[in-house]
């Protein structure tokens, strides 16, 4: 259970989440911010040194809510496929449904900090991560081959992933809870050759 504290620290940062959404980092307010958390901007303050600092632990906080949700949809299935669908799935909906972060929030190149810099490539390994646990764990039930690449797979996976949720949200405009993940796991299980 969070202390108050932390949980007070948690509602800014999901009020700042929904105003830099709204706003974009330069044109949000932290007045704005505090109202939508329900607190003074003072209050703020007690959490966070800056706005910039606010806002790089909105994309922390996003990214390990990412990373749990992930762990959580993986856990529930057994087999690795099942785990991979789960994945893609999940990553699909995610990213979807976070989007405008990226493309209206983020302030551009050389804005975050060095810190922020490695915590991002920390995150980016533990996805990677979770894809190699999924992958050893199909090697040792012999669900795949005992000669696999695991970092190869790990990157065509994410990569088939990746391009076939943005090709069909951006360019068939489907929604991404109705994408279908099987297809691209499938394909990568499968291989492309005719044996």
């Amino acid at each position: 259970m969070n202390s108050l504290k932390e949980q007070k620290r948690i509602d800014i940062i999901e009020a700042a989440t929904k105003v830099f959404r709204i706003y974009g980092f330069h044109k949000a307010k932290v007045e704005v911010i505090a109202k939508e958390a329900g607190i003074g901007k003072g209050t703020v303050y007690e959490y966070f040194d800056s706005k910039k600092d606010l806002f790089e632990q909105v994309i922390k906080y996003m990214a390990e809510t990412y990373l749990d949700m992930a762990r959580e949809a993986m856990d529930l299935a057994e087999t690795v496929k099942e785990k991979l669908i789960a994945f893609a799935q999940h990553h699909g909906n995610f990213v979807s449904e976070h989007m405008d972060m990226a493309e209206n929030v983020i302030p551009g190149p050389g804005f975050m900090s060095e810190e922020m810099k490695y915590q991002m490539i920390e995150m980016k390994q533990s996805i990677f991560l979770l894809i190699d646990e999924a992958l050893e764990m199909g090697i040792e039930t012999g669900e795949l081959r005992p000669d696999l690449n695991k970092r190869i797979a790990t990157f065509s996976i994410l990569g088939a992933i990746n391009h076939n949720y943005a090709f069909q949200v951006y360019f068939k405009s489907i929604n991404p809870k109705d994408i279908d993940s099987r297809p691209i796991i499938d394909t990568v299980f499968n291989g492309l050759s005719n044996k």
